[in-house]
């Protein structure tokens, strides 16, 4: 359990001293631990177990899906608006600091309609001209796909092409805006404290009460920071995948079971610590850019 726990949360490695007069002890433990132990040293009575945990690449992602169609709260002009919300997206992830080394992989989902595609062609290629290029913390990657299964499955798309290159990764949809310096850092460590059960740190909230509210437990717009261990036990992240505008069927089989699988586990799903560093696209202090 203990084991486990340190690989969940991406250590590399870990030594453990056991001080003891058994001299069976050695070999039993190098039988019990032969899939996890490097190497197993005794001096005097001190036994001492060095397990490798982790291949760590020491590189971490947050992930953007954009949207460039329109949008039930928006104005009628979503193109003003689709304009607006990137410009803020690309000052963020150039001048703000996350706190640890991070790329910033972006993930154009590409409208239904023709019209719509015509309209924002230009905003479409203004993120893909920032591919390669540094933000604060490390650079833009940028792809496009079909918009099936909206941010979930544009989550689940990146996890399945770059699940082996980084260590922890960062989930934001598009229309939440982070706005405080060090925001990953702080949620990084809060997730790798051993005292805790980590599975996910939420940005924006748990709904935890299942049975007595109508939703199984999970993080609101999974929001948030967790490994690529505890992703990879999940296997293939949910998301609808039939082509529907349906809010409630994507809340339902997108947004609940992104992270209520991890829950279903055995996880936590933890609040961050973090204050007041979450900004909705829709509130007032972003009037200027409609």
């Amino acid at each position: 359990m203990l084991i486990k726990r340190f690989r969940n949360k991406m250590y590399e490695s870990l030594t453990i001293e056991i001080t003891s007069d058994n001299n069976e002890l050695e070999r039993f433990v190098s039988v019990f631990l032969q899939k996890e132990a490097i190497a197993v040293t005794k001096n005097d009575n001190t036994l001492t177990l060095q397990l490798g945990l982790n291949l760590l690449q020491h590189k971490n992602v947050k992930v953007i899906p954009i949207w460039l169609g329109e949008r039930r709260k928006w104005l009628p002009d979503f193109v003003k608006e689709s304009e607006g919300l990137v410009s803020v997206i690309i000052d963020k992830e150039i001048n703000l600091s996350k706190g640890i080394p991070c790329d910033t992989l972006i993930v154009i989902n590409r409208p239904y309609d023709e019209s719509a595609i015509d309209r924002t062609l230009h905003i479409k290629d203004l993120i893909l001209n920032l591919d390669g290029k540094e933000t604060k913390d490390g650079v833009f990657k940028v792809i496009e796909r079909e918009n099936s299964g909206i941010s979930y499955g544009a989550f689940s798309h990146v996890f399945d092409l770059h699940k082996d290159d980084y260590d922890f990764w960062f989930f934001n949809e598009d229309d939440y805006i982070m706005d405080v310096e060090n925001y990953m850092l702080n949620d990084y460590n809060q997730f790798r404290e051993i005292d805790n059960n980590a599975g996910y740190i939420s940005e924006s909230g748990v709904c935890d009460n299942f049975p007595l509210t109508e939703y199984p437990t999970h993080v609101h717009f999974a929001l948030g920071l967790t490994s690529r261990e505890i992703l990879s036990q999940v296997g293939k992240l949910p998301y609808m995948t039939s082509n529907t505008d349906s809010a409630e069927m994507h809340h339902l089989y997108g947004e609940i079971p992104f992270t209520n699988e991890i829950y279903k586990l055995g996880y936590d799903l933890i609040i961050s610590r973090n204050f007041d560093c979450v900004r909705d696209w829709m509130s007032q202090e972003f009037n200027s850019f409609r």
